[in-house]
Formats: structure tokens, sequence, C-alpha cells
């Protein structure tokens, strides 16, 4: 059993530690992403957030006008729509995958937190 525990403990270290690491990957990639959207921000003369990154269009997309034609590349997803077998209309910048992963890895830790070390089927092995 002190075996489980020790094993149980060592899988939520390790959830962390993954965690931690995506943290301080997401904490870089965020300041060079900051700078280059304060850069961009002041050439365009609008306040650019990281959220811009998550509207570029993926897939095939339609001209407002009809006859299924692509839309200009500067019109923006509101002025435009997605075919609908498209499914997946917006690309996912590394930035929000990496705090997708992070969420999950701590949702896991904590959930191995709650349980007791000997469950999914580990009751006995020690």
């Amino acid at each position: 059993m002190k075996r489980n525990l020790d094993l149980h403990g060592a899988e939520i270290c390790e959830l962390r530690a993954q965690a931690a690491a995506k943290r301080e990957e997401l904490g870089t990639l965020e300041k060079k992403t900051g700078r280059l959207l304060a850069e961009l921000s002041k050439l365009e003369s609008i306040e650019y957030e990281s959220g811009i990154l998550s509207a570029a269009r993926r897939g095939t997309w339609y001209s407002p006008q009809g006859d299924l034609v692509p839309p200009p590349p500067y019109f923006g997803p509101g002025e435009c729509f997605w075919d609908p077998t498209n499914q997946e209309p917006f690309a996912r910048p590394r930035s929000r995958r990496l705090r997708q992963e992070i969420e999950e890895l701590e949702a896991k830790a904590r959930e191995m937190e709650l349980s007791p070390a000997g469950a999914n089927g580990r009751a006995g092995n020690s």
C-alpha cells in the first residue's frame, strides 16, 4: 500500500511538473508575441490583444457576396462565412493549446489528489 501511495504521489508531482514547464513555455511565448502585438498595434493604430491569434481563418471560407468564392485576405471572420463542412474554421495558436494542456494537467493532478491511491484497479498492488 505504501508503494501505491508513493507512486500516486510521484504521478501527481510529474503532472504538476509538466504543467509548470508548459506555464514557463507559455510565459516566454507571451512575452514574444506581446512585443509583436504591441508593434502591430502601433502600426495599425488599434490595440491588439492575444485573442486576435485565435481569429485566424482555417479551411474553406466564403465571401458574403455569394457565388461561393473565397473572401479577400483582409476580410475578418465577421465579414465572411465558413463552409458548414469545415469542422475547425479557426486555427488554434500554440499559446491557446498550451493553456488547454496546462488546464488538463492541473485537472488530472487535482483529480488524482482527491482519489485514493489504490483506485483505478491498483488496490492490493504493493
